[in-house]
């Protein structure tokens, strides 16, 4: 994905957000500031959360992800950062889950839902969250179970939910992930962050 930034002010995000980061260790409401600051421009600004993460900040990955639930963007875009977090990840697991989740909600095409759901099984499972994972992998690429074509039914989101798997049994008749299927993320519009860069960032 390729955003583009004037006069240094992808670099002057960047400083805010790793700032918000290392007070984020001592300090909840430094997380939520990282959640709020994403949102205000979450195309152009999750790369750079994704980026300040990696730089030994994974105590903005809860963050990372609130922001991303709550975030309405295109599924190419989606795509682009969910492809650029590796599987497995220490610093961005709950993030890469959300994302992953979001893909699933998107896919049309039965070659796009097989994916997504291969996707989200390691990503639940990156996240301890392994029966999820293997719930969410059998129960909704086999066709022949009754909620394989049900696109709208939300995956797991809480530990504190268990999964609810299908009182009849189905055959194992599964749609094979096109693994191959890659998409490129589309540039969006630069917009101003002069009132987002000169917040001030919560104390520890």
């Amino acid at each position: 994905m390729t955003t583009h930034f004037q006069d240094g002010e992808g670099a002057r995000a960047g400083r805010l957000l790793s700032r918000l980061a290392r007070a984020a260790r001592h300090s909840p409401n430094a997380a939520h500031a990282v959640t709020q600051v994403i949102t205000y421009q979450p195309a152009t600004l999750l790369p750079i959360a994704l980026n300040v993460a990696r730089a030994d900040h994974s105590s903005i990955d809860d963050a990372i992800a609130a922001a991303v639930a709550t975030t309405e963007l295109p599924a190419d875009v989606f795509h682009g950062l969910h492809e650029s977090i590796p599987s497995p990840t220490v610093a961005l697991p709950h993030t890469a889950l959300a994302l992953a989740q979001h893909l699933r909600q998107q896919a049309t095409a039965d070659s796009e839902l097989a994916l997504a759901l291969v996707n989200l099984g390691n990503r639940l499972s990156e996240v301890g969250r392994r029966q999820d994972g293997l719930t969410a992998t059998e129960e909704d690429l086999c066709p022949s179970h009754p909620r394989s074509h049900d696109r709208t039914r939300p995956p797991p989101q809480s530990p504190d939910t268990p999964s609810q798997r299908p009182s009849t049994p189905y055959r194992h008749h599964c749609i094979a992930p096109d693994l191959s299927l890659r998409r490129s993320a589309p540039e969006e519009p630069r917009r101003g962050y002069s009132a987002l860069l000169s917040r001030p960032v919560p104390s520890p």
